[in-house]
């Protein structure tokens, strides 16, 4: 059952400050709520799209729930029974058509059915009691009311399972489906969580470790069971969706931010491996497991059911165990018991689990329970959080936030990189250079994927200190590719003139480490005056003119197939944060791969992939950076992507800018569109709505509140792209 949440008017104070939405939330909160009569029920805060609230509100002899919607434009309530998202609630929560509906559940006559709200999550589902009064006796069943959406693929597989398992008697005997409500009916059973049991003091520690122990047994039964056509849900797919559900978190607690990027750098760096599939239940944990009076262990709330590596259930469980312990401070020997015999009775059935994929499963449950704190407003719980944090780096081993991702080589050691760098250029020049580094500092970090540092090296040179910047990935090939990348190019169109590309000084593969000497220059993005930005943009049109027209042979190859897989994530992604804008970033995902399929096929070039402004240092030289995605391609996609973020950057950056880039860039080539540059205007505007809703990359700055209408702003732009 959801915990009963703190919430009052200071605390609604308290709250104002943190985002525009929640500066709604004072003169929003009903009349009654610091009442005896209501309580808060559920909370789900999106920084800078909404906030939506559910009351109990309880009377004499029943209760309902009141939604109240906080947004940009305002607020706004309604009863539970009026959601617009969940229209079969109406009738599922009125007793007259339930005793229609029930009737044909049972051999005598239905004399009564009282229908009680249990649980609400606005515009996501419903739980209902039904207390139905027969001839033969009373009989007790739950309702569950889905989004019609969703409804299709969780009544298939709930009673797929509830078919499979019902010899074992996993989950609750499915007593009916209404199609035409949305509504799937189980069997009541009476009896206490699991998790209530487990932090009970008044229950003797043997009891609860061999508790603990069934209830691991009982996860391996689970996973044992076979459902087809289930989703799968991958370690990657996994990540992707944690980054996203603590936003909530980094508006709130900008300190926290810091530890959550390292916590989730590390955690990237380390994605495991794909284990032996298994049915995982999705979001397991003990307060879903009831212990019936008769003593037997029963699953609820199965509608996230997905194939799914073991680690994702048992994390999630151990880490909601942590999260128990830190709550109730004198249980924490008996639980963190608990947690032991959990996994031994789990492991006794299925097998060792791989420690290493268990660790990160564990964290990321940690950092899920963490986000709920945040999305939940439950600020009474904040204070807590620091201790979760903790246990994650406990977990992992203490977060080595200067590390290479996935390495163990401290990359800002001085004296240890000294002696690595040594080795990697005695290689590469072939003989030992007397190699010194004089100082390193950490230039960025982008969690999961890279990060960059600048040393100071005494050797390669002579005295002469010289700069050089390394760059750390997450995968040794991606390492590999990238020195590949700037080697081909530096020996071939880019090493001589005044269009450059950095010079590649070492690979470093046990540190994923890509070695180059620094460049010079101001981004072009950052410069201000209207003549040398132009000339800035000028210049860049000839760097790309000289990639395309050069007869470089990239290892890669550009994939219309691959990148509509990317985009459908993207939108994917877009949809969880802002739920308004899920239809339209899906439509843009499939649109813009459709458009370019049918286009002409144009001869394959070397481009660059990313290539934007902030990716142009304007200097005496003009030098192009980041080139880790270059591949072979057409060579529209690097004249949308740049003119895309022209227009993003406004000011010079707009109709003049990209009027002056088009215009040198054809002359340079010859360059027409062959009907593929629109369409790679919508794949780059899908790109820039994906990067406001993370603050991620040229969009990191957008300020939270902002986001959201900047997002939609760069879909509507996509849209137009696909209609030109």
């Amino acid at each position: 059952m959801p915990t009963s949440l703190l919430f009052d008017d200071p605390s609604a104070v308290r709250l104002a400050g943190l985002d525009p939405v929640l500066s709604l939330l004072p003169d929003a909160l009903p009349q009654a709520a610091t009442g005896p009569t209501w309580e808060l029920h559920d909370v789900r805060w999106t920084p800078g799209v909404s906030c939506r609230l559910a009351y109990r509100v309880r009377m004499s002899t029943s209760s309902r729930f009141v939604a109240v919607n906080l947004t940009g434009q305002g607020s706004t309530q309604h009863d539970y029974r009026e959601d617009p998202m969940l229209p079969g609630l109406t009738s599922a929560s009125d007793p007259t058509a339930v005793e229609a509906l029930v009737a044909e559940l049972f051999d005598g006559p239905v004399r009564r059915v009282g229908v009680e709200p249990v649980r609400y999550r606005p515009g996501s589902r419903c739980v209902l009691r039904y207390d139905v009064e027969t001839a033969v006796g009373p009989h007790r069943l739950y309702a569950k009311a889905f989004r019609p959406e969703r409804f299709a693929e969780v009544a298939r597989l709930g009673s797929t399972l509830a078919g499979a398992a019902e010899g074992l008697r996993l989950v609750p005997e499915l007593a009916a489906v209404w199609p035409g409500l949305h509504v799937m009916v189980g069997a009541g059973i009476h009896g206490r969580t699991v998790s209530a049991v487990l932090g009970d003091p008044g229950v003797p520690a043997g009891r609860r470790a061999r508790l603990a122990h069934r209830l691991g047994d009982l996860l391996a039964r689970f996973h044992e069971q076979h459902l087809a056509d289930a989703p799968r849900r991958s370690a990657t797919e996994q990540l992707t969706e944690l980054t996203v559900a603590t936003a909530a978190a980094r508006s709130a607690d900008a300190r926290l931010a810091d530890r959550l990027d390292a916590v989730l750098d590390l955690l990237a760096a380390r994605v495991p491996a794909a284990g032996v599939d298994v049915l995982g239940h999705g979001g397991f944990r003990a307060g879903q497991v009831l212990l019936s009076d008769d003593g037997r262990l029963t699953v609820l709330d199965t509608d996230g059911v997905c194939v799914c590596d073991a680690g994702r259930d048992l994390g999630t469980v151990l880490a909601h165990l942590t999260w128990q312990g830190v709550r109730l401070p004198n249980e924490r020997p008996v639980l963190r018991g608990a947690a032991h015999a959990l996994l031994s009775g789990y492991e006794n059935r299925a097998g060792a689990v791989e420690p290493a994929a268990l660790q990160w499963w564990r964290a990321v449950g940690l950092l899920q329970v963490v986000a709920r704190r945040y999305r939940r407003l439950e600020i009474q719980h904040w204070s807590d959080v620091p201790a979760l944090m903790d246990a994650a780096a406990d977990v992992l081993g203490t977060p080595q936030s200067r590390s290479a991702p996935g390495g163990a080589t401290d990359l800002l050691d001085i004296r240890q990189m000294s002696k690595v760098l040594r080795v990697a250029l005695a290689r590469s020049a072939g003989s030992p250079p007397s190699v010194e580094i004089v100082s390193a500092s950490l230039l960025a970090t982008a969690p999961g994927r890279r990060a960059v540092v600048r040393y100071s090296v005494r050797g390669p040179d002579g005295v002469q200190a010289v700069p050089l910047i390394g760059k750390a990935l997450t995968e040794s090939r991606r390492a590999r590719l990238l020195h590949e990348h700037l080697r081909l190019l530096y020996d071939g169109p880019f090493g001589a003139g005044d269009l450059r590309v950095p010079e590649p000084v070492a690979l470093l593969p046990a540190q994923r480490l890509v070695l180059f000497r620094e460049c010079e220059g101001t981004p072009l993005d950052q410069i201000t005056e209207p003549a040398d930005f132009e000339a800035g943009v000028r210049r860049a049109a000839r760097w790309l003119a000289r990639l395309h027209m050069s007869d470089v042979v990239l290892p890669r190859t550009f994939s219309l197939a691959q990148e509509g897989e990317s985009t459908r994530q993207w939108a994917g992604t877009v949809g969880q944060v802002h739920p308004a804008l899920a239809a339209p970033a899906r439509a843009l995902a499939e649109g813009w791969a459709t458009v370019a399929m049918s286009a002409d096929l144009v001869k394959e070039v070397p481009i660059h992939k990313d290539f934007h402004p902030g990716h142009v240092l304007v200097g005496d030289d003009l030098c192009v950076v980041d080139l880790d995605e270059a591949r072979r391609g057409d060579p529209a996609f690097d004249v949308a992507h740049f003119c895309c973020y022209l227009e993003l950057g406004g000011g010079y950056g707009g109709s003049s800018g990209t009027a002056a880039f088009l215009d040198e860039y054809a002359v340079a080539t010859g360059w027409t569109d062959k009907g593929t540059y629109d369409p790679f205007c919508a794949y780059t505007w899908l790109k820039i709505a994906k990067q406001r809703t993370l603050g991620r990359g040229p969009c990191r700055a957008t300020a939270t509140a902002r986001r959201a209408a900047e997002v939609e702003r760069a879909l509507v732009k996509g849209a137009e792209c696909l209609r030109r």
